[in-house]
């Protein structure tokens, strides 16, 4: 009987970090994608037919998707406890939080880099 209920909350608590996993990288992929419009509505704005302007916009959009990548790449890295932990940051923090300059996550990236 404690087999079954282990292995039913095992299961449980996999879905529910894999959901959590999904709803984190969602959040911060709207995040980024709502800068990257204002950016790009900004940009417009002040120079709409400029070239050069336009080539560092597809130099920044490709940065933003690399970004997106490695940040994916990080919260899959994450352990239950750890993805519980950035989700309360993102609450509490709200618009202040910026995964990409958060602690854990220069320290991976500098860690995946060496």
């Amino acid at each position: 009987m404690s087999n079954t209920i282990s292995k039913e909350l095992y299961k449980s608590t996999m879905k529910n970090t894999t959901n959590l996993k999904m709803d984190i990288f969602d959040i911060i992929q709207n995040n980024n994608e709502t800068e990257n419009n204002n950016e790009t509505e900004n940009n417009n704005e002040i120079e709409n037919n400029n070239e050069t302007e336009n080539n560092n916009e597809t130099e920044n959009n490709n940065e933003i998707n690399e970004s997106n990548i490695l940040i994916k790449e990080y919260i899959n890295s994450l352990n239950e406890l750890e993805l519980i932990v950035l989700q309360i940051a993102e609450k509490q923090l709200e618009s202040s939080f910026n995964i990409s300059k958060s602690i854990g996550y220069l320290n991976w990236l500098k860690n995946k880099k060496n």
